[in-house]
């Protein structure tokens, strides 16, 4: 079992216009303070009820893992929407851990 953690970043105050299925955000226009309010959802993903760290992952990457433990490969290199991906790891942490692949496939070992 591994947590996966998305983090999310609401700004109060500003219209938000849908359109062509994308969300574009204009800033208040009576001269108010935009103030960035982080938001933290973590989910469980358990291999037991058929779901993978490692296809969570590649999808909320964009990117294409390798599940070493059935060999399957996920591919989610043509989602859109992924701004930006970043592994931060702790000084003590080995650093083949900042190859997203290695990373989550020794999650799921564990």
């Amino acid at each position: 079992m591994a947590a996966s953690i998305i983090g999310r970043i609401s700004y109060p105050r500003i219209k938000i216009i849908k359109a062509q299925k994308r969300l574009i955000f204009q800033p208040p226009t009576e001269g108010g303070r935009i103030a960035a309010i982080y938001h933290l959802s973590i989910k469980v993903v358990s291999r037991g009820k058929g779901n993978s760290a490692v296809a969570a992952a590649a999808y909320r990457a964009g990117e294409v893992i390798k599940n070493e433990y059935d060999g399957v490969t996920h591919d989610y290199t043509r989602k859109g929407g992924v701004v930006h991906t970043e592994i931060i790891l702790q000084g003590h942490a080995p650093r083949e851990y900042t190859n997203r692949s290695i990373l989550w496939n020794a999650m799921e070992k564990i």
